[in-house]
């Protein structure tokens, strides 16, 4: 988790420095235990909600989900989750400007598309969770999710200043 800051830290940094025009106001970041106890214990929670601990009952979810709706699908979250980085580049298109030029945005794009499946898709490997249709094991983490908020992350990141 750390490293995936540090990463994400340095990346922005040196994007920041390939532009002269920017300039990089600095905050000061308040760390200690008050800013990482409950997105820590929300990360301990999941963790150990994964392991057969009958603290979340796996098969009272699926006999729930089953129940109440049998047959459910719904394709539109396998494109929607990609609608943010859309609409960056057709705000780009229409001459509103972002934070960087579209070669910026795609290379950082590709190294954070990169950092998030190195991170999900070895997870999911590991974690091995059956998604509640029995289709597979690899339901956790759930890679729309973490596309999603790398998409709106994206936008919020080259729009977020100029167009609160």
């Amino acid at each position: 988790m750390i490293f995936s800051l540090l990463l994400l830290r340095f990346s922005a940094a040196k994007a920041q420095g390939t532009d002269s025009a920017a300039t990089v106001k600095h905050r000061t970041i308040k760390t200690g235990l008050k800013t990482f106890a409950i997105p820590a214990t929300l990360i301990g929670l999941g963790i150990y909600g994964t392991t057969d601990n009958n603290f979340i009952n796996h098969d009272e979810i699926k006999e729930d989900r089953n129940e109440f709706f049998p047959g459910f699908s719904n394709k539109a979250d396998n494109y929607l989750q990609f609608a943010p980085i859309a609409v960056v580049y057709t705000m780009d298109a229409l001459g509103l400007k972002g934070q960087h030029n579209w070669q910026q945005q795609t290379k950082l794009l590709c190294g954070a598309q990169l950092m998030m499946m190195a991170f999900v898709f070895p997870i999911k490997k590991y974690t091995h969770i059956l998604r509640p249709d029995g289709s597979a094991y690899n339901s956790f983490p759930s890679g729309h999710t973490a596309q999603a908020f790398l998409a709106a992350s994206f936008f919020h990141k080259e729009f977020g200043k100029k167009y609160p």
